[in-house]
């Protein structure tokens, strides 16, 4: 039997995410040299590299140590809140009492019809809606 997760809890106003030593991206061995070898990190696994065996003077290599704090992780940088994508009006129900921890995103496939009831929804409910502007019908006045 697995164990229960915990419940998210609401950061204060406050809250930065935890700043890293290391702002750049690795990017992978011999990217810059070759046009077929792309960007994205793959570890180096070769007897005599340079990179696995870190010597001075290389680039440095990704490890565990350069993560996210589990308490930041998946956590937006405006306000520390988790992002929730609502597909359909009745998704906000979930939301009621993670106001505070979560913020609402529609899916694109919620339609142009439902999401005008949808950010009604949210608003009573008092869940702040990323992108609720978009999709949105206008009618024009004559």
């Amino acid at each position: 039997m697995g164990r229960i997760p915990a419940e998210p809890k609401s950061v204060g106003r406050g809250w930065k995410k935890e700043a890293k030593p290391r702002p750049k991206r690795f990017i992978r061995w011999h990217s810059d040299r070759f046009k077929r070898v792309g960007t994205s990190w793959r570890k180096p696994r070769g007897i005599d590299s340079r990179i696995r065996r870190g010597w001075h003077g290389t680039r440095k290599m990704a490890n565990i140590g350069y993560g996210t704090a589990k308490r930041d992780r998946y956590r937006r940088k405006a306000d520390g809140k988790y992002k929730f994508l609502v597909k359909s009006p009745g998704d906000l129900k979930m939301l009621l009492m993670y106001n505070d921890c979560y913020v609402a995103e529609f899916a694109n496939t919620l339609s142009a019809k439902k999401r005008p009831k949808s950010l009604r929804f949210a608003n009573q409910l008092g869940v702040k809606v990323i992108n609720g502007h978009t999709k949105m019908q206008t009618r024009e006045e004559e």
